[in-house]
């Protein structure tokens, strides 16, 4: 199945999947990490930064492959969708423990 994506809708589609990978494997432990999702992610993520290329990575890999390179591409592009989420995930934590609170008083 293929799906159209704008150009332009792009940095939502990774910020959705970032949110959403980080509902599913945010807290857990490495060994319990859904390694599907976070692999998909990082698929995904490697996608976009072909379309849109993003500055240059504040990650250094002298002397690595390519591939080290890729990632650490991956991980700058991770980090900027991290920031620019992070309102929207800190609302959430904050409305989620709220609400934990308010079940365990009831």
């Amino acid at each position: 199945m293929n799906i159209a994506v704008k150009k332009q809708d792009l940095k939502k589609l990774a910020q959705f999947i970032y949110l959403g990978n980080t509902v599913i494997n945010g807290y857990k432990k490495n060994e319990e990490v859904n390694v599907e999702y976070a692999q998909f992610a990082q698929d995904i993520y490697r996608q976009i930064i072909e379309v849109i290329p993003e500055t240059k990575s504040t990650y250094k890999f002298n002397n690595m492959p390519n591939e080290k390179s890729t990632e650490a591409k991956i991980a700058d592009f991770s980090d900027r969708i991290y920031d620019s989420v992070q309102d929207y995930y800190l609302d959430f934590q904050n409305a989620l423990f709220c609400d934990l609170l308010d079940r365990q008083g009831e």
